[in-house]
């Protein structure tokens, strides 16, 4: 009799990555250009998983810096900034919200909160 040695699979439910992924493509068709853009979205939802699972094991946010001095933990500011970009990547597909045809560009969005925010200067105050 033998038994099996492989290692088994501690997930159970997909990667963050691969989920993203798959609800993203079973909702929209995608451009190549747009494709590319998830693909690097979902790479980064694995890292950033396993920067928070990480995070979250730590017993202290406390480093010990080049000098010997406090600092706080490098994964903070990792995952700080895995974070932004995931958000970025994620925005710049420009996916429409429920009810939109076509989603909003970062630029336009940009361009359409300067409008509101001019024409809320403009805008006599009543009272």
């Amino acid at each position: 009799m033998t038994t099996d040695k492989r290692p088994r699979s501690r997930r159970k439910t997909p990667a963050p990555g691969d989920a993203l992924k798959t609800a993203i493509l079973d909702r929209y068709s995608l451009d190549p250009a747009e494709r590319l853009l998830l693909e690097q979205a979902a790479a980064l939802a694995n890292v950033l998983d396993r920067l928070n699972r990480e995070v979250a094991a730590q017993e202290t946010f406390v480093a010990e810096g080049s000098r010997g001095q406090p600092t706080v933990s490098a994964l903070l500011d990792a995952q700080r900034r895995h974070a932004e970009t995931l958000a970025r990547l994620l925005a710049a597909l420009a996916l429409p919200e429920p009810g939109e045809e076509q989603g909003e560009t970062l630029a336009t969005r940009r361009a359409r909160q300067a409008a509101q925010a001019r024409w809320a200067k403009q805008k006599p105050e009543t009272g």
